[in-house]
């Protein structure tokens, strides 16, 4: 027996974000809401100008007691990771939002939220993750409306695992029901049968959809799109990369991306490298040794392989250079002290260390140094200090 949903004016309010963000703006000054629901609703509206980082930095540190609430704190965490790329974290927060709902008497926030959850596993190439999700989809999905989203993540998960009968199959079905499809699920599936195009490098054909997607109000002037377009242009026709790293701040891996492919361009081998190991550290799972795609084959991925194959002379033998995690480790271990984490920076990346940005990517890597060694690493006052658990008293 499902528990009844407390927080009604809250969740009503929630109803209105993607639908008719006037009326969801109006709930601010409804005395029904708690601070902590006004909070996460103006959070979910910040989602949607892509203040991702602002979203993470507003609801961590929020605490809240009802477990609807909650659950959609955790949701709205969750998809602020996610579209940051950073699909550890997102994963963590969207399983906690999912134990929680499936309690309540609130099936289309659980199947939202399950929805979401499988564009994550998606992403992050986790295709055991997307078959668990699938199946619990599966079991809620009664409508026909629900069956058709259902059939959207279906389709998600045939590229994935390049199962092309399928894939082919649920796209005729799906074409059929266009007219079903909110402009976000409509772009959401356009997307996936551009990966599909990609994976088969049929590129001419990639193109002409990306065309498509432009007409659309949600596409039409995303980073996204001139990251995807740029590259095409590349593949198909040679033209140099028309990007600007810069516009794409807000998005690390976009960002990471542009840096790493106009380096490489250029020659700028080095340059191209360090770009790579933020990319890897954003996400281990996607990017491995320097200009080495794991996963799926992607614009990216092709981009890379064409350049190294352009400017061979310039590129230093790849399996020779140490990763970070050594790098790290072994710079710690020779130093037997405290080391100040802009001097760790400064020897990692030959450069000052200057803001939160550059200091989160130096947290992620103490985290997988900590993981992939099994080490003690202690923070102290800004240092961090490698412990000799065999001589440490403690």
């Amino acid at each position: 027996m499902r528990a009844r949903v407390k927080a009604k004016a809250f969740k009503d309010a929630l109803r209105h974000v993607s639908k008719d963000v006037k009326k969801a703006k109006k709930y601010f000054s409804d005395k029904r809401l708690t601070s902590s629901e006004k909070t996460i609703l103006q959070s979910f509206l910040l989602l949607r100008d892509s203040e991702n980082h602002t979203v993470i930095e507003i609801l961590s540190s929020l605490k809240t007691t009802d477990p609807y609430v909650e659950s959609q704190r955790l949701f709205c965490l969750a998809n602020a990771h996610n579209n940051l790329s950073e699909f550890k974290a997102a994963i963590k927060f969207y399983r906690r939002a999912h134990e929680l709902i499936s309690g309540l008497d609130a099936l289309p926030d659980e199947l939202f939220i399950l929805f979401c959850f499988h564009v994550c596993a998606i992403n992050s190439s986790n295709q055991k993750l997307s078959l668990e999700i699938i199946s619990q989809l599966g079991e809620l999905c009664k409508s026909e409306q629900d069956q058709l989203r259902l059939e959207l993540a279906q389709f998600s998960r045939a590229i994935m695992v390049k199962d092309h009968l399928r894939v082919l199959e649920l796209y005729q079905n799906i074409k059929g029901h266009e007219k079903r499809l909110n402009e976000h699920q409509l772009v959401s599936y356009q997307l996936d049968y551009f990966d599909f195009l990609i994976q088969e490098e049929k590129l001419t054909q990639a193109l002409l959809l990306l065309e498509q997607m432009g007409k659309l109000k949600k596409f039409k002037l995303s980073s996204m799109m001139k990251v995807l377009k740029s590259i095409l242009k590349y593949l198909i026709e040679n033209r140099p990369f028309y990007l600007y790293p810069q516009e794409f701040r807000d998005y690390p891996v976009l960002y990471y991306q542009a840096q790493c492919l106009l380096h490489l361009e250029k020659g700028e081998v080095d340059q191209a490298i360090k770009a790579w190991s933020s990319l890897s550290i954003e996400s281990p799972e996607l990017y491995g040794e320097p200009f080495h795609c794991l996963g799926h084959k992607t614009l990216f991925s092709l981009a890379i392989k064409k350049l190294l194959l352009k400017k061979p002379k310039k590129l230093p033998v790849i399996e020779k250079i140490k990763n970070f995690e050594d790098k790290f480790f072994d710079f710690l271990k020779d130093q037997g002290r405290a080391v100040p984490k802009e001097e760790i920076y400064r020897y990692l990346y030959g450069e000052d260390l200057n803001d939160k940005d550059d200091l989160k990517k130096l947290v992620k890597v103490v985290q997988r140094v900590r993981k992939k060694f099994q080490i003690d690493i202690k923070t102290t006052k800004g240092s961090y200090l490698l412990i000799d658990k065999m001589s440490d008293p403690s």
